[in-house]
């Protein structure tokens, strides 16, 4: 007789039902085994149980723990600034407020930081406000988007301390391009490459032998296709950022209803999850860790979006397995 199925099974299982995903891999509980269930695309291969996927965001907090160990080591201060390493970004200047001209820009009182970087409070990010801002990073090549930036690693960054910031370091929280940044000031910090840096300190160590910037040709065939959506078919982390910068126009509406952000992933203020820290990728992977610890991890191809967003927050409300 086999064994009954999870909830985290039954969840993936009604979404491909659904049609919400063709498939996808889903692991729930202390140590648990992830299960594939359908497949790669409709009416495809069935979705392998060792497919390396995309996953975007959630790779916030592979460089936020690689930012910490640099941290551990004393290579690096949270709260010292970054300018050694990144002189493009030296003598910033701040907007009174972001859908302000570009010329009433004033020079910044304080510098970027790693602490900056790390809670998306550096300044730098999505320009969410209409405005004289919004434009110059769109004409330079700078908005946020699921495509790789277009500028190499240094010219990118130069654009990018170009125009002013949206507000003052600390003061202002912005999602995306700050771990852009830590990226380059990882590879700087080390002289490696940023993939072989956190290959040989991070991933190998781990065993997370498929994780990477890139996907060699020899393993192309473990990639699923990875699609959008028209016509709706196919130890404790705790909130680092002030209450003071949490505005409504920072991402979404209502993103700051009990959720604060950590270092790379987003954290549950409130509510059954509190203590829950978590964050997902754009093209619907997901992950959570609980105090009890109890992970979570949701790997489907299917861009985020309102289609998504029910399966996702199913997830995230699974009932924790018993001891």
């Amino acid at each position: 007789m086999s064994p009954p199925t999870s909830p985290a099974v039954r969840l993936l299982e009604s979404a491909i039902d659904a049609g919400t995903v063709p498939g996808g891999i889903i692991a729930h509980g202390r140590d648990p085994e992830p299960v594939a269930r359908g497949a790669v695309a409709p009416g495809g291969a069935a979705f392998p149980a060792d497919a390396i996927v995309r996953i975007q965001s959630m790779t916030k907090a592979i460089q936020a723990v690689a930012a910490a160990r640099l941290v551990e080591r004393g290579v690096l201060a949270l709260d010292s600034p970054v300018v050694p390493w990144l002189p493009e970004l030296a003598a910033p200047r701040v907007l009174p407020r972001p859908d302000a001209d570009l010329d009433q820009a004033v020079p910044s009182p304080t510098e970027i930081t790693l602490r900056h970087l790390l809670t998306c409070t550096s300044g730098l990010g999505i320009a969410t406000a209409e405005g004289p801002l919004q434009r110059a990073m769109a004409e330079s090549g700078l908005e946020a988007g699921s495509a790789p930036w277009t500028l190499a690693a240094d010219e990118w960054l130069a654009a990018l301390g170009a125009p002013p910031l949206a507000g003052e370091p600390g003061r202002v929280w912005r999602y995306h391009h700050s771990f852009s940044v830590l990226g380059i000031l990882l590879s700087r910090v080390t002289g490696s490459p940023l993939d072989a840096h956190l290959r040989a300190d991070l991933l190998d160590p781990l065993g997370m032998v498929d994780t990477g910037s890139f996907v060699p040709a020899a393993q192309s065939h473990r990639l699923p296709p990875a699609f959008t959506v028209e016509d709706g078919e196919p130890a404790e982390t705790t909130d680092q950022v002030p209450s003071s910068v949490k505005r409504p126009d920072s991402f979404y509406p209502g993103f700051w209803d009990g959720t604060g952000w950590g270092f790379g992933v987003c954290v549950v203020t409130d509510g059954e999850h509190r203590g829950r820290w978590r964050w997902s990728g754009g093209f619907g992977t997901d992950f959570f860790v609980d105090a009890d610890g109890t992970i979570g991890s949701l790997l489907a191809q299917v861009e985020i979006g309102e289609h998504l967003m029910p399966l996702l927050e199913a997830f995230q409300d699974l009932p924790t397995p018993p001891n």
